[in-house]
């Protein structure tokens, strides 16, 4: 990107490694405010659950498991401090010493894309200038999920509803009982052709 990124953010991005071939960075950084920033979201050297910040400190780097060819929905927070990371909606790591800005934002290629590519599908990149609550990111996560077909641990966010009272009474979903309290038994109109009337909020 010509622009850069700074904390605080949260980017998620997901990505699938292709079968044989070169497996090494994919999300990167190659910072502008920083010359020679070194940073590293999600991949490296054949691996996954990677996420590496230069001399701001790295955790996971070169131990997670093997890259595989399974897409994945990577999620990862930052702050001045504090970083955490997600796959696939499952909490990876976190720690209180390690963080960093983006600066320029580099898909599949290291100073300024030249150097350790991989052999990748990236399907989408998203990143927010601030950190997500969990409602939030679980939203987007899911989104991510549903838009890509890619198994995760995110929940579909709840469906909104209409609150609706009679009498000042709340009339809970689902409930087919009339009753007098909140105005859904009308009861008996007192002559032929009268009309009981309701007013329903």
């Amino acid at each position: 990107t010509s622009a850069s990124f700074v904390m605080p953010y949260t980017m998620l991005h997901v990505v699938r490694m292709k079968s044989g071939g070169t497996h090494k960075r994919v999300i990167c950084s190659w910072s502008a405010s920083q010359p020679g920033g070194n940073r590293l979201y999600g991949y490296f050297e054949g691996v996954r659950q990677s996420l590496y910040f230069g001399s701001g400190g790295d955790y996971h780097l070169n131990g997670g498991p093997a890259a595989g060819t399974n897409a994945h929905v990577y999620a990862f927070t930052v702050t001045n401090g504090a970083s955490a990371m997600w796959e696939d909606g499952a909490y990876i790591a976190g720690t209180t010493t390690a963080s960093d800005d983006i600066g320029q934002l580099s898909v599949n290629g290291y100073a300024n894309g030249d150097g350790e590519r991989s052999d990748v599908d990236v399907a989408e990149v998203i990143v927010f200038d601030r950190v997500l609550s969990a409602s939030e990111l679980n939203q987007v996560g899911y989104y991510l999920e549903d838009k890509y077909g890619v198994p995760t641990d995110y929940t579909p966010p709840p469906s909104p509803e209409i609150n609706v009272k009679g009498n000042g009474v709340n009339i809970s979903d689902g409930d087919l009982t009339p009753s007098p309290a909140d105005h859904t038994d009308f009861g008996a109109a007192i002559e032929p052709g009268g009309q009981v009337v309701r007013t329903f909020t």
